[in-house]
């Protein structure tokens, strides 16, 4: 019997590389990701002379390295993760499950590739690896081509992390897909809050530096409303608002969030679904310490709601342009209580160790399971929620506006009545006439 086995040509690492993963930010953010995943706390991102081609890429990170073993078994290894999603790291982040593919795609990005790695489990040891791809222009397969893992003694007593260097781009980086980058970053790992052992990922690009603290300002203190809801463990919800001072104002269980299914729980479980709302009018920033441009400007670049899943950001959820909620929609209805993309910000947390949730092929957001649905179901139904009870008080204060108006009205009327009964009868008649038809008009006009 003639044994044989499925091969690949080395066109498959371009067209893997290429259709996966189109634009280059995509491919990068992979290789940041990898770094999480190796519990590195500080992620350094250098692009030097990118803006045309023959720049070069460098990620560094303080993680937890790997040996010959790790490179050979997984980081060369596309198409599958031997990552346990559902097994925290040791400082118990949850791993991405990255297949190699996003990898692959930045790593393609110029002709030489170079990875230098310190093992935390063998930290005397230091293992390099580089790749020429012009090598793999001329191989029929794959597999033709041996790459060679160097050994050497760490005799710097460096700490262990890795080091990826791409040489020699091959297509230059747009102003665009910087500002995609930068801002693919900095939402990476939750900029919500500050975690002093978190992720922090840092930007390095001399060519344009603006990018590179594009982020610092925060101005979530500015919203005037702060919607915090929750689901449990066992699907049952609440929520809260509270003012831009920290006043709650409303407060609701699950049978106010789900008027119409009261009695059933989400099939969503540990869901955190958070939003700062923005007025923005001069009213209301008369009593802030920034302006309303900046904001506004702040909101344009990061506005919308983010999807957090196992502790970093998932795309193209509150993307520029993206609204998976349907916030804008909701908010044409009801305008003057409804939150939009441009108004507003806000993020929703899953931790998912049963894997409900599936991302899609190319890392570009989830499929849309049960799982999915019902969470995107939670947090349109907060929302709703917290509309019903804004336009609540809105009605309550026009009330109370309408009543105060009435009282008023009807002093100043009896006032102009006694005023005209002073009059002389020739004249009191005329304006008597006139006051009532009048006073009729206004009348119609408040109710």
């Amino acid at each position: 019997m003639n044994k044989a086995t499925i091969r690949f040509s080395s066109n498959i690492l371009r067209r893997l590389g290429e259709e996966l993963n189109p634009s280059p930010e995509r491919g990068l953010i992979e290789l940041i990701k990898n770094a999480y995943d190796a519990d590195a706390r500080h992620c350094t991102i250098e692009l030097n002379n990118i803006s045309k081609p023959g720049g070069m890429i460098r990620i560094t990170d303080d993680g937890n390295g790997m040996d010959a073993d790790d490179i050979t078994e997984r980081w060369l290894v596309l198409g599958r993760s031997k990552k346990v999603q559902n097994k925290p790291t040791k400082i118990g982040r949850i791993p991405t499950g990255d297949k190699g593919l996003g990898r692959l795609a930045a790593l393609r990005m110029g002709l030489v590739v170079t990875l230098t790695t310190i093992p935390d489990k063998a930290q005397q040891k230091k293992y390099s690896l580089y790749i020429e791809w012009d090598r793999y222009e001329t191989a029929e397969l794959v597999e033709d081509i041996e790459l060679k893992i160097v050994e050497k003694e760490n005799s710097q007593k460096q700490a262990s992390g890795t080091q990826i260097v791409v040489e020699n781009i091959q297509t230059a980086m747009t102003r665009t897909d910087i500002k995609r980058l930068a801002r693919s970053i900095l939402l990476l790992a939750d900029p919500f809050v500050k975690n002093p052992i978190g992720f922090k990922p840092v930007l390095k690009v001399p060519e344009f530096k603006e990018f590179e603290k594009w982020v610092e300002n925060r101005y979530f203190n500015d919203a005037e409303f702060h919607l915090i809801a929750k689901v449990d463990e066992h699907g049952f919800s609440r929520a809260s608002v509270v003012d831009w001072r920290g006043n709650e104002l409303f407060k609701a269980e699950h049978t106010d969030l789900r008027p119409k299914k009261t009695n059933m729980p989400y099939l969503c479980h540990d869901i955190q679904f958070e939003l700062w709302v923005f007025i923005l009018d001069s009213p209301t920033f008369s009593t802030r310490t920034t302006t309303i441009k900046e904001v506004k400007q702040w909101l344009k670049a990061f506005g919308g709601v983010h999807f957090y899943y196992n502790g970093l950001r998932v795309s193209p959820y509150g993307d520029q342009g993206d609204d998976w909620l349907g916030m804008n929609l909701m908010r044409a209805q009801v305008h003057y209580v409804r939150p939009s993309t441009t108004t507003s910000i806000g993020r929703v947390i899953v931790t998912d160790t049963a894997n409900a949730l599936m991302q899609t092929t190319d890392r570009s957001g989830f499929i849309q399971n049960e799982a999915f649905l019902e969470i995107r179901q939670f947090a349109r139904e907060a929302l709703q929620w917290m509309a019903r009870r804004r336009q609540d008080e809105a009605e309550k204060k026009r009330a109370k506006m309408l009543a105060e108006a009435s009282s008023q009205s009807g002093l100043d009327r009896q006032t102009v009545k006694n005023a005209i009964a002073s009059l002389p009868e020739a004249e009191r008649s005329k304006l008597e006439h006139t006051f009532e038809a009048y006073d009729k008009t206004r009348n119609n006009e408040v109710e």
